[in-house]
Order: C-alpha cells, then structure tokens, then sequence
C-alpha cells in the first residue's frame, strides 16, 4: 500500500496507511517501524515534512540490519535519497561486490532499481564520471518480463546522460517511445513522470 502510495503521488492515501497501521494489532514496535516508513515516504513525496532527525533514524534502521539482506536492499533502494550522491555510489559499489554473480531474480530486481536511482541521481547532480562503472556492472543481468520495467528504465535515463554529453537530441525521439510503451503498458502517471523528468532536464 505504501508503494503504491508513493508511485502515485497519493499524499491522503499515505495518511490513511498510518491510521491503518495504529488501529491495527500489529505489535508496538512494528507499529513504530510501519510508522517510520510511512513517514518516510511521505517526506520523499512533502520535502516539508523531512528533517534531519527523520532523515538520521530511517538511515540507522537500513543500517541496523548487519548485511545486505533483500529486505535491505529494499529499505535502502526506497531511502535513497537521503543520501549523497557520493554516499549512494560508495555504497552501491559494495552491494554490487556482494552480488556480482547473483542468479536471485528478486536481487536482481532491486539492483536495477538501485542502479536506476544513481542513474537519476547523477543527471539530477550532472555529473557522470561514474556512470559507466555502474552500467557495466548490470550488462550482464539477463533480461526477463520480471526484469523488463527497470532495463527499459535504465535504457531511458542512460540516453538521457547520452543527451546531456553528446548534445545528441536525437535521443529525445527515443526515450520517447520508451515512454510510449510504458504508457501503453497501463503506467500512465509514471509516464508523466519521465516526461516531466525529460522537461525539467532540458
């Protein structure tokens, strides 16, 4: 539910998860921990709701967790964004050392999402120095209909960084129709998404 809150932007209906979550007879500490993810996310949807001690507790949960387990994985593939740039390629360099040879399609799965996010994050900082060392690192990763969303993902923002170095605007046509297909896909608002991503780029 909190995923599917924060992909579509629904601000009430992140709300409405945390009434759930303290009507709900789950324990006091997952209580707690639902609660601070809600209020995580909603400080990735609302900046106005972050603060440096939201920030700090959230980066110490990911991190209490002693290895990079899939849940993680997860947490910190949600929470990137309450890290550095330079934070985030340290410490995805080290996921990737972990699980050069994983065959885990769920590992699989968030590596992309994590190495989508540096791909974001390195357009949104413009600056790309590093960027192939992680592009390399996934070629290997087969594509699978699991898989498929995050390679087209990764194709889109990859010709985006493509654009930003070569003047190439060529490539717009192209990452245009990686979002055509996605919105044809039934991913309307996320499609909206890139085409705002491409606008506020450019």
């Amino acid at each position: 539910m909190m995923i599917e809150a924060y992909y579509t932007n629904n601000i009430e209906q992140m709300h409405n998860i945390k009434k759930i979550i303290n009507e709900s007879t789950l324990s006091e500490y997952d209580k707690n921990y639902q609660t601070l993810m809600t209020n995580g996310f909603l400080a990735l949807m609302n900046p106005k709701l972050n603060s440096e001690k939201l920030t700090s507790t959230i980066k110490n949960k990911i991190f209490d967790i002693p290895s990079y387990t899939q849940d993680k994985l997860m947490l910190y593939c949600d929470f990137m964004r309450f890290y550095s740039l330079s934070d985030n390629e340290i410490i995805t360099r080290n996921i990737l050392k972990q699980y050069q040879s994983t065959n885990d399609s769920n590992i699989q799965e968030l590596i992309l999402a994590i190495v989508c996010n540096i791909l974001i994050f390195s357009i949104e900082n413009d600056k790309f120095e590093n960027v192939s060392y992680f592009l390399n690192k996934i070629q290997n990763i087969k594509t699978t209909p699991q898989l498929l969303f995050y390679k087209i993902d990764i194709e889109f923002f990859k010709n985006i960084i493509e654009i930003k170095n070569s003047n190439d605007a060529g490539k717009i046509n192209k990452c245009k129709n990686f979002i055509k297909t996605l919105q044809d896909a039934g991913m309307k608002e996320y499609s909206n998404e890139l085409r705002k991503f491409i606008k506020d780029n450019f």
